[in-house]
């Protein structure tokens, strides 16, 4: 990762959204690491460790209100920021 780019979780069930937003942030220069669903966003941001969490709220298995509690209950990544 080239130095001053950040690293940017997409939780997100929607393939075109998801994707529109990977483009986006990708073009301004930063990682993408994507999840389809509220409990492979939890498994994401553990295991990859992202500088910043966009956060669907309608998401199957788990929704986003409850992903981000449980991300944020976890010493790990409770420092992440979850922007809904």
């Amino acid at each position: 990762m080239a130095t001053g780019t950040k690293k940017v979780l997409v939780v997100e069930d929607n393939a075109d959204w998801r994707e529109l937003l990977a483009m986006i942030i990708r073009r301004s220069g930063h990682e993408v690491v994507i999840a389809g669903s509220g409990k492979e966003g939890i498994r994401q941001a553990s295991k990859t460790n992202p500088d910043l969490i966009l956060m669907d709220l309608g998401l199957p298995e788990l929704g986003g209100d409850e992903a981000t509690i449980q991300i944020k209950a976890d010493p790990v990544t409770k420092h992440i920021p979850v922007v809904v």
